[in-house]
């Protein structure tokens, strides 16, 4: 990557050097021939404003090729139509070349004026011109011919793009080795990102980049440690949940087994011979018990698997909260009149609604109630009380039962956890509770618990009044 980097990089700026460095050639060697061309058609048009002015009189061209020499500093050239030279201020050598065949002839005669450069044999330098035709009456015409020997600054010029081209290799050469500094600096928190990645794919979720930077390789940093320690985060979830699927299956073993084995264990009670009837009365009696057991813990087994998976299915509406406690009461009623229980209700207004669901909410309140019911005294005592604020509705069960250990507080939510040693009045299969946690979270309100060994318990769930 590094070896990829910095070819592109030289490559670019190769390119944008010799191209930045003709340009500047090009413009600079147009501007000059431009000036020096302004310069002779400026000089020319006074020759011509001349010559045109005394047309009538008798033209010395030698002398008049030498005024206008020393008038414009330049070499002046009077040539006829036909391309031969009739003086010039620079040669008074009778001996002259044809010039029908230069270039500069041949567009003046066109009238396509412009610079030139071309090489004089019979000075032996080279020369800037100028070329145009000018006519004189109907039947004379003169071409004049106007330049400058090739000085030190037009050497200069042609000689810029060399001098160009090596200040530009020198420039690359220093622009190579910084490059590959920069590129080195550039690769070398990569080259870590890519090491890491490894162990990271090879399953060492721990592992972090440290790099100090606050560029786009920082914000890389950043978003691969951050990655990284979500990725250890979901396995450790993954493990704990794989922890939990291995406690839940043990767990449920357990609680089926221990039904399953009284009902066997009486049925073979049953098959004795000679079995007097109140033995047999009472082995029937254990087998219906535990398999009525049996069966709810299968129903509540299914409905906490429906609330754990649950998303979409709530059906979500404006809900009488005093309406849905009256229902669920009349529904635990002969439970709560078995065990002679009083049951306070008590609303802090004569309204309350919430938008929610209402089966499950129902569902929230016969487990907490019928919990309450379950772990009480004969005679004990049930609160029911409403709350609420701008945002949320608070519903508390209070009762006056046996209650739990303090030390046993952070397990009552977990699936078949029984506080054996001070809840026996009841057997119970232990998932109430779990189902009423998964359900208030499904519908984004929370569970509290407040309670002490042989002073009641109390269960707090708070709901959003607007849950969407």
């Amino acid at each position: 990557m590094r070896r990829k980097i910095l070819l592109n990089y030289i490559l670019i700026l190769i390119i944008s050097s010799f191209l930045t460095g003709y340009i500047a050639y090009y413009t600079i060697k147009v501007n000059h021939l431009q000036s020096k061309e302004e310069k002779y058609v400026s000089n020319l048009k006074l020759i011509e404003s001349s010559i045109l002015e005394n047309k009538d009189s008798t033209f010395n061209f030698f002398r008049m090729a030498q005024v206008f020499s020393d008038l414009t500093s330049s070499r002046v050239t009077f040539i006829s139509s036909e391309g031969y030279p009739v003086a010039d201020s620079d040669n008074n050598s009778i001996i002259f070349d044809d010039m029908s065949s230069s270039q500069g002839i041949e567009n003046a005669l066109k009238g396509e004026s412009k610079i030139y450069n071309e090489f004089s044999r019979e000075m032996g330098k080279n020369y800037y011109y100028y070329s145009s035709l000018l006519r004189i009456n109907d039947s004379n015409s003169i071409i004049i011919r106007i330049g400058e020997t090739i000085d030190s600054t037009d050497r200069l010029i042609d000689n810029f793009l060399l001098y160009l081209m090596t200040a530009i290799l020198a420039s690359l050469l220093i622009a190579s080795i910084l490059s590959f500094i920069t590129v080195e600096n550039l690769v070398r928190p990569l080259r870590k990102l890519t090491m890491t990645s490894k162990l990271v794919a090879a399953g060492d979720f721990s592992q972090l980049v440290d790099i100090d930077s606050d560029d786009e390789i920082g914000e890389l940093t950043a978003s691969f440690n951050t990655m990284t320690q979500e990725l250890n985060n979901y396995v450790s979830s993954i493990n704990e949940v794989e922890r939990m699927r291995k406690d839940f299956v043990a767990n449920i073993s357990h609680e089926l087994r221990t039904p399953l084995t009284s009902i066997l264990g009486f049925v073979e009670t049953l098959r004795l011979e000679y079995l007097d009837y109140d033995t047999k009365n009472k082995s029937l009696n254990i087998i219906e018990t535990e398999s009525i057991r049996l069966r709810e813990m299968i129903n509540k087994l299914l409905i906490l698997s429906k609330v754990e998976s649950m998303r979409d299915e709530k059906v979500l509406s404006e809900l009488d909260i005093k309406k849905i406690i009256s229902e669920v009461l009349d529904v635990l009623s002969q439970k709560i009149i078995e065990k002679e229980i009083t049951v306070h209700v008590k609303y802090e207004s004569m309204e309350y609604s919430v938008k929610s669901d209402e089966g499950l909410i129902k569902l929230i309140l016969i487990n907490l109630i019928e919990n309450s019911i379950k772990y009480n005294f004969t005679n004990g005592q049930i609160w029911v009380i409403v709350q609420e604020d701008n945002k949320s509705i608070r519903i508390i069960v209070k009762d006056t039962g046996v209650g739990i250990p303090e030390d046993k507080l952070d397990k009552v939510f977990e699936r078949f956890y029984r506080v054996d040693s001070s809840r026996s009045i009841t057997n119970g299969s232990g998932l109430g509770l779990a189902i009423t946690k998964h359900v208030v979270s499904g519908l984004g309100g929370t569970i509290e618990v407040e309670s002490s060994q042989g002073k009641g318990t109390v269960f707090s769930v708070i709901f959003p009044k607007d849950y969407s």
